[in-house]
């Protein structure tokens, strides 16, 4: 027997209360004045604001952007120029050449831009998922094709 009030054991759902109009939305406001207090006496005093300043950009030793730049403009990717299969599908990737970092520089740290490859962008992603097997499955080697780019750019900047 269920008690008079329990709706759990009667079966009686309870109805939500709803509002007739939505909640509106105030923005939070910022206190323009500080309490301060002077010879025991309290005053409202105007806060100063100032903007936060932005860092620019730190450059990092190894970092080339020029070189990057070249490498998407001007090279092909590596494994395709040697007869790397895409899979079906992926054609339209080939026309994306990413730079492909070889070595890196730590946890989520790319390493320096003189270790870019070339990669079209299927394969690049196929090189991030696992870099031994690529280079086993395409017989390549990626440092050394990025120390041949590299070496190709150098001459071409010194000319």
């Amino acid at each position: 027997m269920a008690l008079e009030g329990d709706t759990r054991r009667a079966g009686n759902r309870r109805q939500l209360k709803t509002r007739s109009e939505p909640l509106k939305r105030t923005p939070i406001k910022r206190s323009t004045h500080r309490l301060e207090c002077r010879n025991g006496e309290l005053r409202r005093v105007p806060v100063k604001r100032t903007p936060v300043k932005k860092l620019p950009r730190r450059v990092k030793p190894g970092d080339n952007p020029k070189y990057r730049r070249w490498v998407i403009t001007s090279r092909q990717c590596a494994v395709c120029v040697k007869g790397g299969a895409i899979a079906a599908g992926q054609e339209w990737m080939r026309t994306i050449i990413d730079p492909c970092h070889t070595k890196n520089g730590g946890l989520a740290l790319k390493g320096p831009d003189c270790t870019c490859a070339p990669l079209c962008r299927a394969h690049h992603l196929e090189y991030d998922a696992g870099r031994k097997r690529f280079e086993k499955k395409y017989a390549i080697d990626m440092p050394a094709e990025a120390a041949v780019c590299y070496a190709i750019y150098e001459r071409r900047e010194a000319a």
